[in-house]
């Protein structure tokens, strides 16, 4: 058991991996969203240049298709992270549970914040500019929180597998 003690890996090896994944998780997370966010501007700018007209169809699917997109990419994102951070390898099939919690509860957690900020309030008017970075800000402590969650259901789901371990003992 590594908890709380030197790994004995190379410092610096080990610091390029974190800034590289990183960099992996920015990059996919920006990707997400603006699929998620945007993605109807962008297949409809793609339907656009290809010549193809923009029917109701076209609409409804892309309302479909973002929510399975969202979660296939989330799923990716988050069971990267729970795999390749730690520094003791585990089986991927072992972080597949969290990352599957975490993936549902990002979603909701942005279809409430969507449904919040969209017919909800209107907290522009009263507080002014500066209340869309709070709201911002508590999304971004929500989606941190079920991260969290997917990471201790993946715990618990080590720790009760086998509940007579020699470790107990």
């Amino acid at each position: 058991m590594t908890e709380g003690k030197n790994t004995g890996k190379n410092y610096f090896i080990e610091r390029a991996r974190a800034i590289l994944t990183m960099l992996l998780t920015m990059i996919s997370l920006v990707v997400a969203i603006v699929i998620l966010c945007y993605g109807k501007i962008i297949l409809i700018g793609a339907l656009t240049a290809l010549h193809v007209e923009h029917t109701e169809f076209v609409d409804s699917f892309w309302m479909w298709l973002r929510w399975p997109l969202g979660f296939v990419l989330y799923f990716f994102i988050i069971g990267y992270n729970y795999y390749i951070l730690p520094t003791v390898r585990k089986p991927f099939r072992t972080v597949v549970p969290g990352a599957i919690f975490a993936s549902v509860g990002m979603l909701l957690v942005s279809w409430a914040y969507t449904f919040y900020t969209s017919s909800l309030v209107n907290y522009d008017i009263m507080y002014g500019a500066l209340s869309s970075v709070v709201a911002l800000m508590i999304w971004f402590l929500l989606l941190s929180w079920v991260i969290i969650l997917g990471i201790m259901c993946n715990k618990v789901i080590e720790d009760t597998s086998h509940p007579y371990s020699k470790r107990e003992m």
